[in-house]
């Protein structure tokens, strides 16, 4: 069964499994459901700057980051879906 959630991102860099609440290290679907650009990072650290993929508003993009942590910095509605 694949799992949805609905975050609402921030202006600052935060681990998207722990604002999720989605295991550490699963695949992810992170669609940007806002008006404005979203950052995504995978690092072992926190990002510092705005580094890593842009996803514009109504984008989607899949991501793997084995034993690295999703970082996500934004604003507006964003919504996760675990892959399968």
């Amino acid at each position: 069964m694949t799992t949805m959630k609905d975050i609402d991102a921030t202006p600052t860099w935060v681990n998207l499994y722990t604002v999720s609440s989605i295991a550490p290290a699963t695949a992810v679907l992170v669609q940007n459901k806002g008006s404005s650009p979203l950052f995504l990072n995978i690092s072992a650290t926190i990002p510092t700057g705005d580094v890593g993929w842009v996803v514009e508003p109504l984008e989607s993009v899949n991501l793997e980051a084995g034993d690295n942590v999703i970082w996500l910095k934004g604003a507006g509605p964003v919504n996760l879906q675990v892959s399968p």
